[in-house]
């Protein structure tokens, strides 16, 4: 730990102290002598060489900084400061640039609809929406992304209702498409059911919506696009109302097959127009009809299709309105007269008699239909070659 001239010093004078320690009666010079040089080895030698005071006193003050309130309050000072620097820096380094940011994204399909929002036993809210898949086309991963959409009337710009996304925290590297990302709106149309929407088309107004992509506070519009007036699941309850309606008009036209009978009928041929120039004579069918069923027939009607008994070819047609009484259980009708629309025009009732054989044979298929029923076929008659001015 000593140089090496402090230790020769130290050797030279060890018979120096001896002697003083003899002349003056010291006792235990042995003792005396070595603690003497000790202390001159030590002051003398350390002197010369400050390292070890030096150390010393550097070792001695380092404790005595932390003990002072000004070196905390720096140090917690200079802490702070440099946390917010790298925050800034983070901030500065994720700063948005609205070109940049809609120069990544480009919107690779899209599809619009009507969705529910809120179905109840009282009536149907639907809203509507859009379905878009992106794609980044730029050089950064998009991160923190969130999506919305403005829903506007297409004639007049007024805006029905508006939608967001949540933020997207999951990057889409460069040249990866996204899944699908839905945007609906919060208001949209309330009706009494689906159906009603596509019932009353005409009153649906068209609406566009605009789609912008937003991060760090950047908003940018990447698209705009008509939302389809089209519903979501409507197919399948149209669908299901149809076979239940179906379902249920075949059951009761097979029960107005089995109750309705024709038990009397007339054919002939009548006068539609007679003037002093010409008549127009059309054939008739006049039947009545029985309920043989157990339920009440309501709102019967009957139609005639009159064709060219040897051809088949169509001759005209004739309806009844609905009759106006229920037919009750073994009930029978009055006298109903159903006439074709169109027929043969003759110059005079003298041609009309010598042209009478003439005139060719006609057949009528006779239907009967109720309000809720398909049309029944009740038989097919010959229209006979008798002329009457009128129904009998």
């Amino acid at each position: 730990m000593f140089c090496q001239e402090n230790k020769k010093i130290f050797l030279s004078n060890l018979n120096y102290l001896k002697a003083i320690c003899i002349i003056y009666h010291i006792e235990n010079y042995n003792i005396y002598w070595k603690k003497c040089l000790y202390y001159k080895y030590i002051k003398d030698g350390m002197m010369e060489n400050n390292n070890f005071f030096e150390n010393y006193s550097k070792k001695k003050k380092f404790p005595e900084i932390y003990k002072q309130s000004k070196f905390w309050v720096i140090s917690i000072f200079a802490i702070f400061v440099l946390l917010f620097l790298i925050l800034f820096l983070r901030e500065l380094k994720n700063t948005t640039n609205p070109e940049e940011l809609k120069a990544s994204i480009k919107i690779v399909s899209q599809n619009s609809k009507w969705v529910n929002k809120k179905v109840s036993p009282y009536g149907v809210t639907i809203v509507p929406s859009i379905t878009i898949k992106i794609k980044n086309v730029g050089k950064k991963p998009l991160k923190n992304v969130r999506y919305s959409g403005v829903f506007l009337y297409k004639e007049g710009g007024g805006q029905l209702g508006d939608g967001i996304t949540p933020m997207y925290t999951t990057p889409l590297d460069p040249g990866e498409t996204s899944e699908e990302i839905l945007i609906k709106s919060f208001h949209g149309y309330k009706a009494s059911s689906k159906k009603a929407f596509i019932t009353n088309k005409n009153k649906w107004k068209e609406i566009k919506v605009k789609v912008f992509a937003e991060k760090s506070s950047v908003l940018v519009k990447i698209g705009e696009y008509p939302i389809k007036q089209e519903i979501d699941g409507i197919e399948d309850i149209l669908k299901s109302e149809s076979e239940e309606e179906g379902t249920e008009k075949t059951k009761i036209t097979n029960q107005l097959r089995n109750s309705i009978q024709v038990i009397w009928n007339k054919t002939k041929w009548i006068y539609k127009k007679a003037t002093h120039k010409e008549i127009i004579i059309v054939p008739v069918i006049s039947i009545k009809v029985k309920n043989l069923g157990k339920n009440p027939i309501h709102n019967i009607s009957f139609k005639g299709d009159f064709e060219i008994e040897n051809t088949g070819e169509s001759f005209g047609h004739g309806n009844t309105i609905a009759l106006k009484n229920s037919l009750i259980h073994n009930d029978i009708s009055n006298i109903i007269h159903i006439r074709a629309e169109y027929g043969y025009s003759i110059p005079s009732i003298q041609d009309l008699e010598q042209n009478k054989s003439n005139i060719k044979k006609i057949k009528v298929k006779l239907y009967a239909k109720s309000k809720n029923s398909e049309n029944i076929l009740l038989g097919i008659y010959p229209i006979k070659q008798i002329v009457k001015q009128d129904e009998d």
